[in-house]
């Protein structure tokens, strides 16, 4: 047979992963599909869950059962951009960039306070500038012979273009971060299974604003230490500095510094176990650590203009201990 037209590398690779076989079918395409991307190089090290949801199937009667399903988390998605493409999360600019992409967050939520000024991120954070804002996105789109598939996916508010464009500027997989895809016919009864899924969504974006994301690496680790130590020392140097009691303005200083020292620990914790570092046994006493600075906070609120100074209360805490 004689061939026409152009020879496509990459077209006949696709055409490669078709049925193996007549008694197969079509039933290994997925995995052949997926065997020549990972051979290529060309899937991202995102993580995938598989997650309880109920869903409608069809045979051999229709019912509504529940069925483990394809789902990529916020955190999952945060982790891997922070480490490899920072700039998709961070407005287009690079970590060595601190004071690039620190103002342009902090120039987004000044304007948005004023919008939403009930927003629980003005109570939450003091510091806006590590705040990232995005938006979840749920639409309808045509899959298998047009039939209608719910595609729910995340979008950073600033995209990789930067606050001067719409986050729509540029590629949508580079603007569109995927959650998951569900046709409309596998729908249980009741949105069920959208309720599902959203439960998902909301524990993951929860945790993800309590606790927030660290991006891995050996740099950015030995920053955070680097950071968590400073928070250390100029805290209980603050504390030394004084006698039995200090000015209650001292709260002021004393809590930022308090927090980031215990949320640095937290971080390189974190950090520590996803990378399976062997640690000498040394656990610092983070919860008391915790407890003397929302006690600074506190008795800083409580309109005195003198506060006890917490390494008092510290001696007194080891000698019950």
């Amino acid at each position: 047979m004689k061939h026409l037209g152009v020879k496509d590398p990459e077209l006949e690779k696709i055409a490669r992963a078709g049925p193996t076989s007549k008694r197969k079918q079509f039933r290994n395409i997925c995995r052949n599909f997926h065997a020549n991307l990972l051979r290529d190089g060309r899937q991202l090290k995102v993580t995938v869950s598989m997650i309880k949801v109920r869903v409608k199937v069809h045979r051999p009667k229709v019912r509504t059962i529940e069925a483990e399903y394809p789902y990529i988390s916020l955190r999952s998605w945060s982790t891997f951009l922070l480490q490899h493409h920072p700039a998709h999360l961070l407005g287009g600019f690079d970590f060595e960039d601190f004071d690039g992409y620190t103002s342009m967050f902090d120039r987004f939520w000044t304007r948005y306070r004023q919008l939403d000024p009930t927003h629980e991120a003005f109570t939450q954070f003091t510091d806006s500038g590590h705040v990232i804002p995005y938006m979840v996105h749920g639409d309808e789109g045509r899959g298998k012979n047009k039939s209608p598939i719910l595609i729910c996916n995340y979008q950073p508010c600033i995209g990789v273009q930067g606050e001067e464009f719409t986050n729509m500027k540029g590629h949508s997989f580079s603007t569109r971060f995927l959650s998951f895809m569900m046709p409309s016919k596998h729908f249980a009864e009741d949105d069920k299974t959208l309720d599902d899924y959203t439960a998902y969504i909301v524990a993951d974006l929860s945790s993800l604003f309590y606790d927030g994301v660290v991006a891995v690496g050996d740099r950015n680790m030995y920053e955070i230490l680097r950071y968590t130590c400073d928070c250390c020392n100029a805290f209980f140097r603050r504390l030394y500095e004084y006698g039995t009691w200090m000015l209650a303005s001292e709260a002021a200083i004393l809590v930022p510094l308090g927090y980031g020292m215990t949320e640095g620990y937290a971080a390189m914790a974190r950090l520590a176990n996803d990378r399976s570092f062997k640690l000498y046994r040394m656990k610092p006493k983070l919860h008391m650590l915790d407890h003397i600075t929302r006690k600074i906070e506190l008795d800083g609120q409580s309109g005195s203009p003198w506060l006890l100074n917490d390494l008092c209360d510290l001696i007194a805490l080891y000698a019950q201990g």
